[in-house]
């Protein structure tokens, strides 16, 4: 496709990663971009020792403090 066909759709006004899933992230400024996504997004998470389950946001109730770290 030659660049006088491009049109363009959108701008990215801010960006962010999270290191670690279900946890805080983190505006960046630059990034690079992977097959997966960005490098560093969600490469690390917690596991629950007593059942061996990624702790997740979407458990609420068995995680209540996750998005404060």
């Amino acid at each position: 496709m030659s660049d006088a066909m491009q049109t363009e759709i959108g701008a990215v006004v801010s960006l962010w990663r999270y290191p670690v899933k279900s946890m805080m992230g983190e505006e960046v400024q630059t990034a690079q971009v992977r097959d997966h996504g960005l490098l560093g997004d969600r490469a690390y998470a917690l596991l629950d020792r007593a059942d061996g389950k990624v702790a997740s946001a979407k458990n609420p109730r068995k995680w209540p403090r996750l998005f404060a770290f």
